[in-house]
């Protein structure tokens, strides 16, 4: 079996620039990324803008989105699974905790 090694790129917000493409970030967030998205939505980044409302308008980006919790997850077999619903629950999580980290709201609107 292979092991995978992630490394996580820190960028301070002079550093950062708008027009170098996507570089994951790993998968973490610190509070001076969430600022300086905030920072570049307030100054009308039109690059930053587009990529957020593409979020707000994510069906899973919404308070209201419907999920479907299950008391044992099921994977593999085929009969019975029901994993894509804890995957689609920490899919809703995630967007929705984007949002209010961005926002600063607790009730996102659809």
């Amino acid at each position: 079996m292979a092991l995978t090694t992630i490394s996580v790129m820190s960028i301070t917000a002079q550093e950062y620039d708008t027009n170098r493409g996507f570089i994951h970030p790993g998968g973490l967030h610190t509070q001076a990324d969430f600022d300086r998205v905030k920072q570049q939505l307030a100054e009308g980044n039109p690059k930053v803008k587009a990529a957020y409302n593409v979020l707000k308008n994510a069906a899973y980006s919404s308070a209201t989105a419907a999920t479907y919790p299950v008391e044992t997850i099921v994977r593999g077999g085929g009969t019975g699974e029901n994993y894509i619903n804890a995957t689609r629950g920490a899919a809703i999580a995630y967007q929705n905790a984007l949002r209010w980290k961005i926002d600063g709201t607790d009730r996102l609107s659809l």
